[in-house]
């Protein structure tokens, strides 16, 4: 998404984030968008929310599927098992019904703090 961003913005596009829409109704040529600071007239609309997503977008949250998702830790890996997977540091994941992922949760050598 970030990358997409990058391009939109070198594009001249406007990017709102955090901005909660509160009505959209097509003008013909153009969407307005309503939020509780004003509104916009756009000719595209991308609409990024997630499962918990308010708005007038109805239809996105009838096509979304909603699947189990857990996380867990390990204690940190040696570095050379480290460097030998994954060494760009990607993450991964499946799309099956039940999602498996697995990355790495930060930069090594930087130290963490945990709070409970």
């Amino acid at each position: 998404m970030r990358g997409l961003a990058r391009v939109a913005l070198a594009a001249g596009v406007k990017i709102f984030t955090l901005t909660e829409v509160l009505t959209a109704r097509d003008t013909g040529s153009r969407l307005r968008i309503g939020t509780v600071k004003g509104s916009v007239n756009a000719e595209w609309v991308i609409i990024a929310i997630d499962a918990y997503g308010k708005g007038p977008w109805s239809q996105v949250r009838q096509e979304q599927i909603h699947l189990p998702y857990s996380k867990l830790a390990t204690r940190s890996l040696p570095d050379n098992l480290r460097t030998s997977i994954l060494p760009e540091r990607q993450g991964t994941w499946d799309t099956r019904e039940v999602l498996s992922s697995f990355r790495f949760d930060r930069t090594p050598g930087v130290r963490q703090h945990w709070r409970s």
